[in-house]
Order: structure tokens, then sequence, then C-alpha cells
């Protein structure tokens, strides 16, 4: 998840969401609780990139609350919490 971030920063966007996304599919499917919160927090750099449309935005902030909310660890709930007031403002 670090180096997608990285390369996020580097205008390597095409390299950084194929890498964010091993990341993803890692954690959800790691089935531990570590494994659920960052999923989560890579879910929510997903979808703070600026070439992401408004509706795969929303899919992604969804999925970073729900993966956040049932891995029950601090940074889970803060990412859940984060992604649902983002999506709050979306909606307004």
């Amino acid at each position: 998840m670090r180096l997608g971030r990285a390369l996020i920063e580097v205008d390597r966007e095409g390299e950084a969401r194929e890498i964010l996304q091993r990341a993803l599919d890692r954690g959800r499917d790691s089935g531990v609780a570590a494994g659920r919160e960052t999923a989560a927090v890579t879910a929510m750099v997903m979808g703070d990139r600026a070439d992401v449309a408004t509706g795969q935005r929303r899919r992604w902030y969804e999925l970073a609350a729900s993966l956040g909310q049932t891995s029950g660890r601090p940074m889970g709930r803060q990412v859940a919490d984060a992604v649902t007031e983002r999506l709050r403002e979306m909606a307004e």
C-alpha cells in the first residue's frame, strides 16, 4: 500500500492502481482483522485518487467503511468514520 501511495505522489496512477488493488484484495481476503483494516485504508486511498469518477469514489468509500467497521480495529474504525463523513458531504 505504501508503494501505491508513493506512486500516486509521482503521478504514476496506472501502476499505483494495480498495486493498491492487489493490497486491497490481499487484505480483504486474508480473513483477519488486520487485513480488513489494511484493505479499508487502501479502499479509502483508491477513492481519494483524482482520476476516480464520483460513482466509483462512492463505491470505494462504501467498501472502506464496511471493511473498517468489520475489522474492529482502531484505524479501521477511523477510516470508517472518515469515509462516512465524506459520503455525507458527497450527498449534499
